[in-house]
């Protein structure tokens, strides 16, 4: 009940909380805790952790802007190195 009052009254003040509270072992405070940061962010036009990550749009178009194009693979250099670590049983 708490929480959905977060959501209400809550300021980006209480984004650290509700974070805390994510990793809450109760699943449901957890859950909840997750609903009402992501609903909070929303409201206040605050970013997520996800969309922070994010690259700007206008750096997904420098390659054309700079007339910029990726190298072509050469199939000479395939140096056929297996990797056998993961085929291997753990002991």
């Amino acid at each position: 009940m708490l929480l959905d009052e977060i959501l209400e009254v809550g300021d980006k003040k209480e984004v650290p909380l509700l974070t805390e509270l994510e990793s809450h072992k109760d699943p449901q405070i957890s859950n909840k805790a997750f609903e009402v940061k992501v609903a909070l962010q929303s409201k206040l036009g605050l970013m997520t952790d996800t969309e922070r990550r994010r690259l700007p749009m206008n750096l997904c178009f420098i390659y054309d802007e700079f007339n910029i194009r990726p190298s072509k693979v050469d199939k000479e250099l395939d140096f056929e190195i297996e990797l056998d670590l993961l085929n291997m049983k753990k002991e």
